[in-house]
């Protein structure tokens, strides 16, 4: 959990801050399903196909916080 925290607790900060909880609110479960697949993964095995799972579900939470940050930037430039 720790791992996630720079990229999906800041972003959530930075939406909170700045007033763009809309832009996080859509895919918000989606993220925080994909969080807690990841850890129930690692807690019921460690099996190579169990790896490549949770890497999966890393995958869709970077890649959401990737599109978060990309929608944050947008009046930026």
């Amino acid at each position: 959990a720790v791992e996630c925290f720079p990229f999906i607790g800041g972003l959530l900060i930075y939406a909170i801050a700045t007033g763009n909880t809309d832009i996080t609110n859509g895919l918000a479960y989606v993220l925080f399903g994909a969080r807690i697949a990841q850890s129930l993964i690692l807690l019921t095995s460690v099996s190579p196909l169990a790896i490549q799972l949770r890497f999966v579900t890393f995958l869709v939470q970077f890649g959401i916080c990737v599109y978060w940050t990309y929608l944050f930037a947008q009046p930026l430039l």
